[in-house]
């Protein structure tokens, strides 16, 4: 497997997780998936949320690791569905 060299760390975060959701057996692959589905749409509210124009809300993730989350994962085009 070759070292990724992509500089923007959401992307290379994403490809690792590609890489080793690939290397599980269908079953463990559909429970992962299932253990991370709330993370990326926590990650997608967030973003959103980051993207508005509400103010004045304490925070306990930076919005900017979860704006830059969300376009790489939109840029993988990861979606959820049926939560």
């Amino acid at each position: 497997m070759e070292p990724n060299t992509d500089p923007n760390p959401a992307r290379r975060l994403i490809t690792r997780l590609r890489e080793f959701a690939a290397g599980l057996p269908e079953d463990e692959r559909r429970l992962f998936l299932v253990l991370l589905a709330p993370g990326v749409v926590r990650v997608y509210d967030l973003a959103d949320y980051a993207d508005s124009e509400v103010t004045g809300f304490e925070h306990d993730v930076d919005l900017s690791l979860s704006t830059a989350l969300a376009a790489a994962l939109r840029e993988f085009d990861v979606e959820v569905h049926g939560l």
